[in-house]
């Protein structure tokens, strides 16, 4: 079995090693320190790149921060599968692990087959994660990275004989974009009620051990927060 990756960091260079001799191909958006022989996708490279994806048998995208579509989506055998950090359907598009945690949603990990539309395809293989209070969206994001890698050594077997999975997804869900979490969070829109909470946050955040204490199910649990100025924060989430 030939696999042709594209992905990007850490994640997408533990699928190739996972992978081992049958990822043969390995893209990536930009230069990436974590996969120092992958090939750089870019307008010159594109013949290459797509001759070198035709003489494969699958697809995998690792984390992957584009869209893929033609000429590439139809360019291996068997199709293309994408590793994705939810419970598909739950969490379609961009940051599951905010609506995960804003919305009180189911959360895990799938690896589904793409299509056109984004990551609707049919389910190969998906596990649920069980979200702690103690959870944020960055513990979020490393417990279904791991889960994934951990899917994919489960799912080899099924690689190798070419009998992958195919469960379709039963729901027309529309796939959260960034602009909907920041506009969910856009500071302009809290109440002065929200805005309290914060400050009392603010305020109970005095070093290791201090905190903001609440009790959920019979729990005690300390909140603080951290918070950071200036415009070139502020960019990173456009």
């Amino acid at each position: 079995m030939k696999i042709a990756v594209f992905g990007q960091g850490t994640f997408c260079a533990r699928v190739v090693e996972i992978l081992g001799t049958r990822s043969v191909c390995v893209v990536t958006p930009e230069r990436d320190g974590a996969l120092p022989d992958a090939y750089i996708l870019n307008v010159s490279t594109m013949p290459f790149i797509l001759d070198a994806v035709s003489r494969c048998d699958l697809g995998l995208l690792a984390w992957w921060p584009r869209k893929l579509a033609e000429p590439y989506l139809s360019a291996t055998r068997l199709g293309w599968l994408n590793t994705h950090p939810s419970l598909l359907p739950f969490g379609r598009g961009r940051d599951p692990y905010f609506w995960a945690l804003v919305n009180g949603d189911p959360y895990g990990a799938t690896i589904h087959w793409v299509t056109p539309e984004i990551d609707a395809g049919p389910i190969a293989w998906q596990r649920a994660i069980p979200i702690a209070y103690s959870d944020t969206a960055a513990t979020l994001r490393e417990r279904a990275r791991a889960t994934l890698l951990d899917l994919l050594r489960d799912g080899l077997a099924d690689i190798d004989d070419g009998s992958i999975p195919s469960y379709p997804q039963y729901s027309n869900a529309r796939p959260r974009r960034r602009h909907d979490m920041l506009d969910r969070c856009d500071y302009q829109k809290l109440t002065h009620e929200q805005l309290d909470v914060l400050n009392m946050l603010r305020g109970r955040t005095a070093g290791p051990g201090r905190g903001f204490p609440i009790e959920v199910g019979g729990t005690r649990w300390l909140i603080s927060i951290k918070v950071e100025g200036g415009d070139d924060n502020c960019r990173r989430e456009s």
